[in-house]
C-alpha cells in the first residue's frame, strides 16, 4: 500500500521530491500521482478521490427521527 501524497489532473512542471523527499511520481490511468511507498492502484485512487461516506451513529440517527437532540429532550424533560 503506497502513500498518496498528491494526486494531479496534469503533469505540473516540477519533482514529486518538491512535494516530499521521498516522494515517486507515477501515472496512473489518467492521474499523475505523487506517492510514497509504491505505485498506487486505482482502488488507492478511486478511495481518495471518493471517500466513503460517514456512517450516523445510532444516537444522531435517533435524534433525526425525532426532530430533535438528546440535550434538548432532556431539558424539556426538566422543566416543570
Amino acid at each position: 500500500m503506497s502513500v498518496i501524497r498528491v494526486i494531479y489532473e496534469k503533469e505540473p512542471n516540477f519533482q514529486a521530491t518538491d512535494q516530499h523527499p521521498d516522494a515517486v511520481r507515477y501515472q496512473v490511468g489518467k492521474w499523475t500521482v505523487d506517492a510514497i511507498g509504491g505505485k498506487p492502484t486505482p482502488a488507492e485512487i478511486s478511495d481518495v478521490m471518493n471517500p466513503p461516506v460517514r456512517v450516523r451513529t445510532p444516537l444522531e440517527k435517533l435524534e433525526a427521527a425525532l426532530g430533535i437532540t438528546v440535550a434538548e429532550l432532556k431539558a424539556e424533560l426538566a422543566r416543570p
